[in-house]
């Protein structure tokens, strides 16, 4: 038994961390927040290379980040498709289709409880929240010299909502959050700051 130990103690440590890790990251990246990168994964491959058995190292790999990094890839092609569905959205509407972007305004999003989350404010160029999946655009009609908030809730087959803008923030609610099959109906406001 305590040879067992001496070879694959280290290994058992590391076990523990990295899925103590990979909770954390899951937890985190939920919540909008980056987690523990790679620390889990290292800790495996450690202590794989520590054990007899060195093909166990590879199991670092399994590694939240590393998941993530697949996933940055499918979601990059999510938001080009919602890119080119706001582009139809300015063109239905009547908006340029051309950012403008101001280096003296700013917008604040804040979903439920969660801090705000601070941009550079540009109209005409869509935002995006990943929880809620809620994307918008601020949108400026120089003719009417009013904007409309256009919002795409992700759901299929769903029309771009246009929303007038009437004051400088607007509160949109009933925006669904889930996180481990748990969802939560949130509003999300949305307010542009000056300097």
């Amino acid at each position: 038994m305590s040879e067992f130990f001496t070879h694959y103690g280290a290994f058992i440590i590391a076990c523990i961390i990295f899925i103590g890790m990979w909770v954390l990251s899951l937890y985190a990246t939920h919540n909008g927040r980056s987690g523990a990168p790679f620390i889990g994964g290292i800790a495996m491959i450690m202590g794989g290379l520590s054990t007899p058995h060195k093909w166990l190292a590879l199991l670092g790999l399994l590694d939240y980040i590393t998941f993530a990094i697949i996933y940055s890839f499918i979601d990059g092609e999510r938001y080009a498709r919602r890119n080119e569905r706001f582009i139809k959205a300015f063109e239905k509407h009547g908006f340029s289709t051309v950012p403008k972007e101001y280096k003296d305004k700013h917008i604040s999003v804040k979903a439920g409880d969660d801090e705000p989350l601070v941009w550079d404010y540009c109209e005409n160029r869509p935002y995006g929240l990943r929880t809620p999946d809620v994307f918008f655009a601020i949108c400026y009609d120089e003719k009417t010299e009013k904007r409309t908030l256009l919002v795409d809730t992700g759901k299929k087959d769903s029309e771009i909502k246009a929303v007038p803008l009437i004051y400088d923030s607007i509160e949109i609610k009933g925006y669904k959050k889930t996180f481990l099959n748990k969802a939560q109906t949130v509003s999300v406001m949305i307010k542009i700051d000056h300097e």
